[in-house]
This record gives structure tokens, C-alpha cells and sequence, in this order.
């Protein structure tokens, strides 16, 4: 991120981004068509030739600690977090201050801390970044950021939370819209899976998801949301019927691994152990019969 403000020629000089690391500071003014090195002097900043000498140094802001009410959960999504932003030369007037790239509204400014809240989003170990601004007598600005690989020093959107799912089955074929009620989805759609298959969302906001099932089977099958902070809790979704009829193994699909557990089923439906010897009957008359063999070989032989 640069920032570069052309002032008339030799009158103005403008501070490009900064490192927070103190030894990789540095300070570059813009005059006119020129770009000559700028230095700090006497708390202003100015270009070399104008008081520019070895005791000039850039005052970059330094984030030492960030503090937040959720912590060592996230936030909410919804934002309005307030975070407590600690360090030095943050300068004594507000500047500006980002989660990651998102504006954050301030609600105290002072040199070394800053309170402000959280915007909406979604994510983990976001990045803080200060951007002070001394005015007199040249508009100077400088970036500090912090480090997001410690957790002190960067802030997180908590996981997403279901509550209550509806409805709770549907059939086999797909397409049963259903509606998540939970908490800390975010603002923008992440991901909903179905026993690990996309479903397609239909609309999402924060507290509430809609969104279609996928062509499956089976039972307890588990719905989750996933977003850029993390994966929600499961919620289980029946298929009905759970299976499709000679599919004697329970995996979703009629194939040559059903044929012994349907001779089973059909020989001695009353003894066999499979997980459910009605799904022999192919025709759902109540019978096992000849005409489940010719159906069950049909399916076989389908591509």
C-alpha cells in the first residue's frame, strides 16, 4: 500500500509506506516531478538538505499487543468488536486503522493506544495495520502493521454455529431447499457441504443459510458451513428412502458388490445380516421374489 500526494514543486513532501521494523523504516518525499529521500525532523517530516542529519529517524508505528473481548475466541461477524490496539507513534490525531483491508471504526486515538471496532467479516489471524497522520507542517503519513502469525498481535472471526436445521430429511433425488439458523455465518457465502458434496446456497446472510440439498442416500449424513474462520458442528440430514432399492451394502449404488447379499436376502431373508434385506425387494411389493432378480440384474447391467 503507497501513499503519494504531489504538492507544488519544492512545497510539500509526503511519507510512502514504512516498516513496521524500526531497521527497515524509511521515509521517501515526493516534491514536484522530484523524488528525493525524506527524513524525520523536529516531529515533521522533511526532505534531505532541509534539517535532514544522522539524528533523524522514521517514526513508524510499532504495535506491541492487541487486545479483544473475545478473546482467545473470535468475534462475531456481525463485527462491532471492540479491540484495543497497543504500541507507540501512532501519533496524537486519528489516522486510520485496518483489519486486514477493512476500514475499522475508531473510538479512541492516542499515541500509544487505539480502540477501535471490529468491521464485518469472516477469518483467521487477520492483520492490524496503523497508518498515523501528522499534519503540521507537512502532511506526513507512516504504516505500522502487526504481526499476524502471533496471536497477540492479530484478531479472529470466530467459527460458524448451527443451531437448528430444517427440515431435517428429503429425498434421495436432491433438491430439498433446507434452512440453517445458527449464528456467525458472515457476510459473504463460504461453503455447505452434505456428507463432504457442495450444496448450492440460496441465500446467506449471518444468522441464517439457505441452501439445496445434493443427489445422495443414507442417514445422519452430516451438513456443515464452512467459511474463511473455520468449520461449524455437524447437523444430521436423512435421505428418504435412506437407501435405493438393491443397493444391499448401504454405499449408494447398485453395483457387482450387491450380488451375494441379494442371493442372501432372497434365499433367507429372515436370517440375513445385511443392512436391510427389504431393499432386495426391487419392486416394494412386500415380496422377494423372481421378478426382484430380473429388476436387480436390469440394474446391474445399467451403465
Amino acid at each position: 500500500m503507497t501513499f503519494r500526494t504531489i504538492f507544488p514543486r519544492c512545497l510539500g513532501l509526503i511519507v510512502v509506506v514504512a516498516s513496521a521494523n524500526p531497521a527497515l523504516a524509511q521515509c521517501t518525499g515526493f516534491c514536484g516531478d522530484q523524488s528525493p529521500a525524506g527524513c524525520w525532523c523536529d516531529d515533521a517530516c522533511r526532505l534531505f538538505g532541509d534539517c535532514c542529519n544522522d539524528n533523524c529517524t522514521c517514526q513508524v508505528p510499532q504495535i506491541a499487543a492487541v487486545h479483544h473481548a473475545a478473546m482467545p475466541a473470535g468475534g462475531p461477524t456481525v463485527g462491532g468488536t471492540p479491540i484495543t490496539v497497543q504500541g507507540m507513534n501512532f501519533g496524537e490525531s486519528e489516522g486510520i486503522i485496518l483489519l486486514d483491508d477493512d476500514l475499522m471504526v475508531v473510538t479512541s486515538w492516542q499515541d500509544t493506544q487505539i480502540i477501535a471496532q471490529s468491521p464485518p467479516g469472516t477469518g483467521l489471524n487477520l492483520q492490524i495495520t496503523v497508518i498515523n497522520d501528522i499534519a503540521p507542517p507537512i502532511p506526513c503519513m507512516e504504516q505500522g502493521q502487526s504481526n499476524p502469525g502471533d496471536p497477540t498481535q492479530s484478531f479472529s472471526y470466530a467459527a460458524p454455529s448451527i443451531i437448528e436445521l430444517l427440515p431435517q430429511n428429503g429425498p434421495s433425488v436432491g433438491g430439498t431447499l433446507v434452512t440453517l439458523n445458527g449464528q456467525i455465518f458472515g457476510p459473504e457465502p463460504g461453503i455447505v457441504t452434505l456428507d463432504g458434496n457442495p450444496m448450492t446456497v440460496d441465500s446467506w446472510d449471518h444468522s441464517q443459510i439457505k441452501a439445496f440439498t445434493p443427489a445422495s442416500c443414507g442417514v445422519d449424513r452430516s451438513i456443515v458451513v464452512e467459511t474463511l474462520s473455520g468449520g461449524s458442528n455437524p447437523m444430521p440430514f436423512d435421505y428418504s428412502p435412506p437407501y435405493p432399492p438393491g443397493d444391499m451394502t448401504c454405499d449408494c449404488s447398485v453395483d457387482p458388490g450387491d450380488i451375494a447379499p441379494f442371493v442372501e436376502a432372497l434365499v433367507d431373508p429372515e436370517n440375513y445380516a445385511g443392512c436391510d434385506p427389504q431393499r432386495a425387494d426391487m419392486n416394494l411389493d412386500g415380496l422377494i421374489n423372481g421378478d426382484d432378480v430380473q429388476r436387480f440384474a436390469a440394474l446391474l447391467m445399467t451403465p
